[in-house]
């Protein structure tokens, strides 16, 4: 998880990626499974949604946390991002102002 930090840090999105995608294949036990889901979920929706279908991915790990950490604040993000993976950030800021924030 500590490498996958270090990797988004310099920007090697794809890297850290890789160690996420290594954590959530190998490592279902891991007490921050949820934040590596959650991370890599934002990681492919934000600087890796046209590589390799990194925002189908993004979507599937959204979906993911949503049925698996119903309860968490980061399932709450996850329904309102994964209606906007492909849509760009400024229209999805309008869209959620428009909206009050909810």
């Amino acid at each position: 998880f500590i490498s996958a930090d270090l990797a988004q840090g310099s920007r090697n999105y794809e890297q850290a990626a890789s160690y996420l995608e290594i954590i959530l294949a190998e490592h279902k036990t891991y007490k921050k499974y949820a934040d590596a889901c959650f991370l890599a979920a934002y990681i492919y929706d934000t600087y890796l949604e046209e590589v390799n279908h990194g925002g189908d991915r993004a979507k599937q790990l959204y979906q993911f946390i949503i049925t698996n950490y119903p309860l968490t604040s980061y399932a709450e993000q996850a329904k309102v991002l994964t209606n906007y993976v492909g849509i760009p950030d400024s229209t999805m800021i309008k869209d959620i102002i428009n909206k009050g924030g909810k």
